[in-house]
């Protein structure tokens, strides 16, 4: 939630340790913008992401999986051309 993909910067949403029972109460707000009003949420900025665990954790980059933590990811300014509607 208020991300820009000019900003420079990545916008981390973190969903802490939910029950399977708050998984299914709140899977609309996962995708209708409401995230945030989960109390096991928060969000993060910036240039870096560095992410460990003692535990396996699966990331989920914008829908994709891409493998598991441990994880460093920078910003690279200029590396994608976006080409979009007028």
């Amino acid at each position: 939630p208020g991300a820009s993909v000019d900003d420079g910067l990545f916008h981390v949403t973190v969903i802490g340790d939910l029950t399977l029972a708050e998984v299914f109460l709140n899977l609309p707000k996962l995708y209708n913008g409401k995230i945030l009003r989960i109390k096991k949420v928060s969000t993060l900025s910036g240039k870096r992401v560095e992410a460990y665990s003692d535990q396996r954790v699966l990331l989920d980059v914008d829908g994709e999986q891409p493998g598991l933590l441990p994880v460093i990811i920078d910003i690279v300014p200029g590396a994608l051309l976006l080409i979009t509607a007028k």
